[in-house]
């Protein structure tokens, strides 16, 4: 697979082949807590495993992911034992892109004892911050499952191997057409409107299987984030 970026930089435009397809490519902030020793409570190519199956998933929509900024959370958000201390989370949102909080572990907000792999949350202090917060204890489908509720699917399915539901084999996980639907939705809303920053990608010899993540971390034409050239906007400054 062949990956050719469609860089409009310097008032300079590429103009697309034929035989190609433009397909965006969504920007994660991805910011992982420490243990109590101070090492990340997961690294990231535990992520980056995760970020693979979902864009197994979403690259059959032509939906993709890339993983633009990773940051380091303070200690005090490692364990998130109260659903009001999920807010918090807020204040460190960076607009346009989609905020992942991996953390060591994310309390359930109605039943006491149980803890969840994760949530894609609207804060109650800032109406305008969607985020997705993973707990390190979650399996391989669960930043897919969170993302899918980003994307638009909100109600969890009863059918045994859908990603939005709770009974999964991580291998087998699916989207059936009404959700994919909502997701090709809401990535042209989102795109379209400017709420989220995307990268401009001509993915040329089909089908659309690409291990982009796979190149990303060989330091192949898609290996670093030099790679790609946002739409618009500036990098923000780390925490």
């Amino acid at each position: 697979m062949k990956l050719v970026c469609l860089a409009c930089a310097a008032g300079v435009s590429l103009a697309a082949p034929a035989s190609a397809e433009l397909e965006p490519v969504f920007a994660l902030n991805v910011s992982i807590a420490p243990t109590a020793e101070g090492a990340p409570v997961r690294s990231e190519d535990w992520v980056y495993e995760r970020l693979d199956l979902a864009e197994r998933v979403f690259s059959t929509m032509k939906v993709h992911f890339h993983i633009w900024h990773w940051r380091t959370l303070a200690r005090d958000l490692a364990r998130i034992e109260d659903p009001r201390e999920r807010d918090r989370f807020a204040s460190l949102v960076v607009p346009t892109e989609i905020n992942v909080f991996v953390v060591e572990s994310l309390r359930d907000n109605e039943v006491k004892d149980l803890y969840r792999m994760g949530v894609t949350w609207d804060s109650h202090t800032t109406p305008s911050a969607r985020f997705i917060i993973l707990s390190a204890d979650c399996v391989r489908s669960s930043l897919a499952h969170e993302l899918g509720h980003f994307m638009g699917i909100q109600p969890h399915s009863s059918v045994k191997n859908n990603l939005m539901g709770y009974d999964r084999d991580d291998a087998l996980v699916f989207l059936d057409p009404a959700q994919q639907a909502l997701v090709v939705a809401r990535a042209y809303a989102l795109r379209t409107s400017g709420a989220l920053f995307t990268f401009g990608w001509f993915v040329q010899l089909m089908p659309h299987t690409a291990d982009i993540n796979g190149l990303r971390r060989s330091g192949g034409a898609v290996g670093t984030p030099q790679s790609f050239v946002k739409s618009s906007g500036q990098d923000p400054a780390p925490l």
